[in-house]
């Protein structure tokens, strides 16, 4: 069998990637606080998200209310990820919030049908009848986070690579 050493196959693994112990665990360390970031910019603006739904849910069917407040919520969660969660990545602003933009909409059906399903099939069945369409809609919000944060940091927010001419200069 393969020799993993005094510290197991993480160990081993970092010491075939070149990686020391310590780098390794900087790496990790910087990527749960960022994470941690992450979450609480999210969670301000699923708040503000779920609270314009709340209110829409006022003036317009539940299931428009969704799709207003989704919006509200994926601007208010760009300035928040750009201003305190991710560095500045050189790229241009248009490139950030198309990648934004197009991720939060690709997870808006799973938001949309979680808080329907939710909503109006599985409390009623189960005899949940505190709020829930609040309550729905606020576990909905909370599906596409882990994804979201992987595709934020490595395509929406990643740092422009330089060219050869930049690096000279």
């Amino acid at each position: 069998g393969t020799n993993w050493g005094a510290d197991g196959a993480r160990g081993w693994f970092i010491r075939m990637k070149g990686l020391s112990s310590s780098s390794h665990m900087a790496f990790g360390r910087l990527i749960a606080c960022q994470f941690c970031l992450f979450v609480l910019a999210g969670g301000l603006a699923a708040l503000i998200h779920w609270t314009s739904r709340v209110a829409l849910s006022e003036v317009m069917d539940f299931r428009y209310a969704l799709a207003v407040a989704y919006i509200v919520g994926i601007a208010t969660a760009f300035v928040l990820n750009r201003l305190f969660v991710f560095p500045p990545s050189g790229r241009a602003l248009r490139s950030e919030i198309g990648y934004f933009v197009f991720f939060n909409i690709a997870a808006f059906p799973l938001v949309w049908y979680a808080s329907i399903f939710l909503a109006e099939y599985a409390m009623p069945w189960v005899g949940f009848v505190w709020h829930p369409r609040e309550v729905a809609h606020a576990i909905a919000i909370t599906l596409p986070l882990a994804l979201n944060f992987f595709l934020h940091k490595f395509v929406t927010f990643r740092r422009r690579e330089l060219t050869d001419y930049e690096n000279r200069s």
